[in-house]
């Protein structure tokens, strides 16, 4: 599913995506052999691969370059707890099992016993498991770049007011909001005043030479 607020769980209306399903014959968490299955999520995250012997099988798939794995972090950071992500094996659902490698995110192996699987997953059936889940978050990228302002001579006497300017740039896909920006004044200067023009993503920073 994709997680629009990256908090690592499944919330109401966030939408699917397609999935792979491979054998894990050594348990190791990597795919042998071909796909055995193909599948696309519905519109509230399900997917079901049927009619599997018992065994250990691997979820996998490519998600599109605008999504990376959910991190269960709430700020779009890299790493959290749920990445790389809990083992699909303890049977807690609507978390995120997917562990994100290059282009690829999967789960490790998941262990199918006929008449042992849990019932409280969706649906009653001892032979069943619907819990390996999957969170998407789109890209969120943001970078600053600082250079002095158009007008502003490089040579910048004691007394006077030099003008930097702070350039926002979102190269993600997300909308970025409440964003904090931290600058530090250079050294030998002191701050003068800041010009805001956030409908372009422009910060002027003045600062004084003392």
């Amino acid at each position: 599913w994709e997680d629009l607020n990256n908090n690592g769980l499944v919330d109401s209306g966030e939408p699917g995506v397609p999935v792979t399903l491979f054998a894990d014959e050594d348990a190791n968490c990597i795919p042998d052999g071909a796909a055995l299955s193909n599948q696309t999520t519905g519109p509230n995250g399900e997917y079901l691969f049927i009619d599997l012997l018992p065994g250990v099988y691997v979820v996998e798939f490519a998600p599109s370059p605008i999504f990376l794995g959910s991190t269960g972090t709430g700020r779009f950071l890299p790493v959290g707890p749920y990445e790389p992500a809990p083992g699909p094996n303890t049977n807690i659902n609507n978390d995120d099992n997917g562990t994100q490698s290059g282009a690829v995110i999967s789960s490790c192996g998941i262990e199918l016993i006929a008449t042992t699987e849990p019932v409280d997953d969706g649906d009653a059936d001892f032979n069943s498991n619907l819990t390996v889940d999957f969170g998407l978050v789109r890209l969120f990228d943001l970078a600053i770049r600082k250079t002095l302002s158009p007008d502003q001579n490089p040579v910048v006497n004691e007394g006077q007011v030099a003008s930097f300017t702070i350039t926002v740039l979102n190269q993600g896909t997300v909308t970025a909001t409440d964003v904090l920006i931290t600058d530090s004044i250079p050294t030998g200067m002191e701050f003068a005043l800041i010009l805001l023009a956030l409908a372009i993503g422009l910060v002027s920073v003045r600062a004084r030479r003392s």
